[in-house]
């Protein structure tokens, strides 16, 4: 994992588990419904690697089309009861990365919230923002 170039090449056979075994999420959110949660079930010793991306609206200011910085910067979590996995390395990007390995069995639970972008407002767009959420354990 790299905070700067992503996660190298897809492995299509994780990506086929992911969607056939329910290891996705997506759904549209506004500011105001963060933060949300999403559970998910994980044996002792499994290595996790879950992701979160978002549309990357970009601000527009002035006649700057290429765009100044993400509207929206999420972060992402993973708990477990009192427990806290994983930390997070991107920034200023529209993509999360936590992997870690479960050091029990159970259900974990990634909490997606937003991020203050440095001005005390860490969502300038005025609408919802797509998020999408995958994980894969081995």
């Amino acid at each position: 994992m790299d905070d700067k170039e992503g996660v190298g090449t897809v492995n299509a056979k994780a990506a086929y588990d992911c969607v056939d075994n329910g290891w996705y999420w997506f759904g549209y959110k506004y500011e105001n419904n963060l933060p949300f949660f999403i559970e998910f079930d994980v044996n002792a010793g499994q290595t996790v690697r879950f992701v979160i991306a978002w549309y990357a609206h970009t601000d527009y200011s002035g006649s700057n089309y290429y765009g100044n910085g993400l509207c929206a910067d999420l972060n992402l979590d993973i708990y477990k009861g009192w427990g806290w996995y994983g930390m997070p390395n991107s920034y200023d990007s529209a993509w999360e990365i936590v992997q870690f390995t479960a050091p029990s069995i159970g259900t974990y639970r990634a909490m997606v919230s937003a991020t203050d972008r440095g001005a005390g407002d860490p969502w300038t767009y005025p609408y919802g923002e797509y998020i999408y959420a995958a994980w894969y354990c081995w």
